[in-house]
């Protein structure tokens, strides 16, 4: 907020700096937990970037990406939805942000997955994990989050062997790269809910018992 006021002032509303302040202030609500002055703050920044950049611009797709996921936050899947596609659209034009197109793609697979839309859940996930393992080998922890939520949409469609193998991968890399006990407790859980599916309860139990007991005193909802 310091800086935003002090760029204002030295430098007046149409300004890029001033607009990335906007950006920083609105990631700063979004991991605050605040998706209203989030969206506020993003669409501040959204439109002082169009106005200087246009509106084809990776800048303006980064921000058009933070947006949708505060959107989401707040429950407007409805707002968030275009707004994601759009910067989907800008990074495809513009090569060489192949790691923000994969983010994209990720925050679009989550709004089509809460919509019940598997299959184009399926797409976007897939296409998300083809550009990270490009851009960092098999075998990059980066992959896990992609290869977890692969493997529960796997399960909502009842691929149970598919489900199964993408978990089984997810936290193989979780383990292997020292990931956060929360991290490997998320992996077992839905591990646990595909044994359940399969009919093998004693096994469901058991993972989710070591779900449980990973997670600590983390206990997120």
């Amino acid at each position: 907020e310091r800086v935003l006021a002090v760029r204002r002032a030295a430098l007046g509303e149409r300004h890029l700096d001033v607009a990335r302040a906007h950006l920083n202030l609105a990631t700063t609500f979004y991991y605050l937990g605040d998706a209203a002055a989030a969206i506020d703050a993003y669409r501040a920044a959204a439109a002082s970037a169009r106005s200087l950049l246009g509106g084809d611009h990776p800048e303006v797709a980064t921000i058009a990406s933070g947006l949708a996921l505060a959107l989401q936050r707040a429950g407007r899947a409805d707002e968030a939805g275009p707004a994601i596609a759009d910067a989907i659209a800008i990074f495809r034009r513009h090569p060489g942000h192949d790691l923000a197109l994969a983010d994209a793609l990720m925050t679009q697979g989550m709004l089509a997955f809460e919509a019940d839309r598997l299959a184009a859940a399926r797409a976007a996930f897939d296409d998300s994990y083809a550009i990270m393992r490009q851009l960092r080998g098999a075998d990059d922890v980066a992959l896990a989050p992609i290869l977890s939520v692969q493997g529960e949409l796997a399960l909502a469609e009842h691929r149970l062997d598919d489900a199964d193998r993408l978990l089984a991968d997810a936290r193989a890399l979780r383990i292997s790269h020292g990931a956060a006990g929360q991290l490997v407790a998320e992996t077992d859980y839905l591990r646990a809910l595909v044994a359940w599916a399969r009919g093998r309860r004693a096994d469901a139990r058991a993972l989710a018992q070591s779900a449980r007991a990973l997670l600590g005193d983390a206990r997120p909802d």
